[in-house]
């Protein structure tokens, strides 16, 4: 979460288009909002009391593996949204830039580089 939160702040101080910035929010709030549920349904799944976890999970008292797997596909599904946004969106910034084609090239490489 933090890690899509401080790419965002980094995205934002270069975009120059308001849509480019009405991406950014909405993608770093969805992960944002998608990582607290999870945390706290991690943190919280078998009640409150941490001392009666192990005695709870092994006699089945958590909740079911329906929720359990509906929050795991629902993290990787918005985690995974996000990622391509934020790597698909330096390429609309730089395709949008007021650059000549030899710039544009060299810097698009130099962000590639960036993704491996």
């Amino acid at each position: 979460m933090t890690l899509k939160i401080s790419l965002g702040i980094f995205l934002a101080r270069i975009v120059v288009k308001r849509s480019h910035l009405l991406i950014i929010y909405i993608a770093v709030a969805a992960s944002t909002i998608s990582s607290l549920a999870s945390f706290f349904f991690v943190l919280f799944r078998c009640g409150p009391d941490v001392s009666k976890y192990l005695e709870r999970t092994l006699n089945f008292q958590c909740t079911p593996g329906a929720l359990d797997h509906f929050f795991a596909y629902s993290q990787a599904t918005v985690t995974a949204l996000t990622d391509c946004v934020f790597a698909a969106l330096p390429v609309a910034i730089l395709w949008n830039s007021n650059m000549d084609k030899r710039s544009k090239l060299s810097i698009g490489f130099i962000m590639s580089l960036a993704t491996l």
